[in-house]
C-alpha cells in the first residue's frame, strides 16, 4: 500500500472534524487537533505522496503538503526531509519509529502492520495475535534486513514498575517505546557495521562491545550491570554513542535481560573499556525462572571475572575438581546432613596471558557450622612456576584455618589487594542472594 500512496499523482486528504477557514492550514485552530494526524495508517498516507492536498469539512482547500510543511513538522515530529521524499532509508529505524509513537488504530496488530511499507518489509498479517506479538514480528524483520542499531535505542523506565516489570528483551513491546529517540541515528563510519544478530530459541544473539559497570545489583537475582554500545549517536552529538543497560542473568552466563531505562550517551573516554561479546537477550521470565530452579540449594562459589582480568590472565586450574563447573564458574559444595560441620579449602590459579609476568593464586576456606556460614581467604599469592600442583598447594593450606583472623559471616563482605606485574588485583568476597539462593561471590577485578 506504501508504493500505491508513492506511485499517486495526486493524494486528497479530507479532514472532517475540521471546518473552513479563510485564513487555510496554517492558522486554523482546529487543524493540528485533527484525528487525522493521530491514527496509525495515514502515517503513510503522509509520507509516500510527493503531492498531497488537503480540505477541510467544507471542501475548502486548507493548503498541499509543501504549503502546509512547516506546521506538518510541528504536528506529527517528522523530520523535514522526510516530508520531501519517499526515501525512507535515509531515515534511522528509531526516528521512523517515533514518527509512529503517538498514534493509535483500531486493531492493536495494525500499528505493526501500517510500518511495514514505511520500512520496506513484508510479513503475514495474523489479526487476533495481539499487538506486542505483531510488533515483535516486525522487529524481527527488520534485524533479518538491516543493521541499524537504532532498533535497540528505546526505553519505557517507570519507577513503579517491580524488577519483573522493569526488565525485558533487547525489542520493544510497541512504537510507543520510541517517542523520545527520534533523535538516534547510525555512526556514519568508512565501513559498514559487520557485528552479526538474529533471532534465537535463547532470545536476539548481538555481538556488541560491553562496558562492565558492577556486579552488585542481586535485588532479584542479578548478577552484574553492563552497558551495551550501540552503533549509534544522537544525532548531532559527536562526544560518544548511544548506550543501553544490560543485566547478566546468572553469574558468568550468556544470557541478559535488558533494562527499560533510556538509552545513555557514553563519553568517548569510556568506550576503550568495552570489550566485544556474543551475548543473548530474550524477554522470557518463565525460562530464567525454571534455570534458577535447578541451582544448587547448598552454598557454592561464583566466580565473575571482571574484563580488565581477562585481558591480562586466565584461569589456570581449581581444586579440588569435583563440585567445579568451568562453564558457569562455579563451585557446589555439599552441606553435612542435620546441622553437622564441614570444612572446605578451594584453589584458584590464574596464570599471566603474557610469558614475561607471573600468575597468582587465590586460596579459600569455606565452613558450615551448624546454622552458621563463615568463608576466609588467604593472602594472594604470586605464581611463578605453573608446575606446582594445585593438590600441593590444597594440602599445604588443609591443616591450617584461613578463618581465624580473616573469616567473615553470611551477612559481611571483606577484600584484598595485591600489586602483580603492574596490575592490581583486587578480590572481594560477598554473599548474594540469586532468586532466592544463597551463595558466595568472589569477585575477581583489576584496577
Amino acid at each position: 500500500m506504501y508504493n500505491w500512496y508513492r506511485r499517486a499523482g495526486v493524494c486528497y486528504v479530507y479532514l472532517a472534524d475540521v471546518p473552513g477557514d479563510a485564513t487555510g492550514g496554517q492558522e486554523n485552530p482546529a487543524f493540528p487537533q485533527s484525528r487525522w494526524f493521530t491514527r496509525g495508517w495515514t502515517l503513510q498516507e503522509l509520507i509516500a505522496p510527493a503531492n498531497v492536498l488537503f480540505f477541510a469539512k467544507d471542501w475548502s482547500l486548507l493548503g498541499t503538503k509543501i504549503e502546509l510543511r512547516p506546521i506538518l513538522m510541528k504536528i506529527t515530529g517528522i523530520h523535514e526531509e522526510a516530508l520531501k521524499t519517499s526515501d525512507m532509508e535515509k531515515f534511522s529505524i528509531a526516528q521512523r519509529m517515533s514518527w509512529a509513537s503517538k498514534r493509535v488504530t483500531t486493531r492493536p496488530e495494525d500499528i505493526s502492520y501500517c510500518l511495514m511499507g514505511i520500512f520496506n518489509v513484508n510479513m503475514p498479517l495474523l489479526y487476533g495475535e495481539g499487538g506486542e506479538k505483531a510488533f515483535v514480528r516486525l522487529q524481527e524483520e527488520l534485524l533479518k534486513s538491516s543493521d541499524d542499531q537504532s532498533l535497540f535505542a528505546w526505553g519505557t523506565v517507570d519507577p513503579k514498575l517491580s524488577y519483573e516489570e522493569s526488565t525485558g528483551g533487547l525489542l520493544a513491546k510497541s512504537p510507543a517505546s520510541f517517542t523520545r529517540f527520534g533523535n538516534v541515528v547510525p555512526i556514519q563510519r568508512s565501513l559498514p557495521n559487520t557485528r552479526p544478530s538474529s533471532t534465537t530459541n535463547k532470545g536476539v544473539q548481538l555481538s556488541i562491545p560491553l562496558i562492565y559497570i558492577n556486579s552488585r545489583h542481586h535485588s532479584f537475582g542479578f548478577s552484574g550491570l553492563y552497558t551495551a554500545l550501540l552503533e549509534c549517536q544522537f544525532e548531532g552529538d559527536m562526544r560518544g554513542q548511544v548506550g543501553i543497560l544490560l543485566m547478566r542473568v546468572y553469574p558468568n552466563g550468556e544470557q541478559f535481560l535488558r533494562s527499560l531505562s533510556d538509552p545513555k550517551l557514553i563519553p568517548l573516554r569510556r568506550l576503550t573499556d568495552a570489550n566485544e561479546t556474543t551475548i543473548y537477550i530474550k524477554d522470557n521470565w518463565e525460562i530464567i525462572k525454571e534455570r534458577s530452579a535447578s541451582l544448587p540449594i547448598n552454598a557454592f562459589f561464583v566466580i565473575p571475572t571482571h574484563p580488565k582480568v581477562s585481558g591480562h590472565y586466565k584461569l589456570f586450574g581449581v581444586f579440588p575438581q569435583e563440585g567445579w563447573n568451568e562453564d558457569e564458574g562455579l563451585f557446589a559444595l555439599s552441606r553435612p546432613m542435620h546441622g553437622g560441620s564441614q570444612t572446605y579449602h578451594l584453589v584458584f590459579s590464574y596464570t599471566s596471558v603474557f610469558s614475561s609476568k607471573p600468575g597468582f593464586v587465590v586460596i579459600l576456606e569455606y565452613k558450615h557450622l551448624g546454622m552458621i556460614d563463615i568463608i576466609g581467604m588467604g593472602e594472594i599469592e604470586i605464581s611463578r612456576d605453573e608446575g606446582t600442583p594445585l593438590k600441593t598447594l590444597y594440602e599445604n593450606h588443609r591443616d591450617r584455618s584461613l578463618i581465624q583472623n580473616k573469616g567473615v559471616e553470611a551477612a559481611s563482605i571483606f577484600e584484598q589487594q595485591k600489586h602483580i606485574g603492574g596490575v592490581n588485583i583486587q578480590i572481594e568476597i560477598r554473599r548474594a542472594y540469586i532468586f532466592g539462593k544463597s551463595l558466595w561471590l568472589v569477585c575477581i577485578s583489576a584496577g
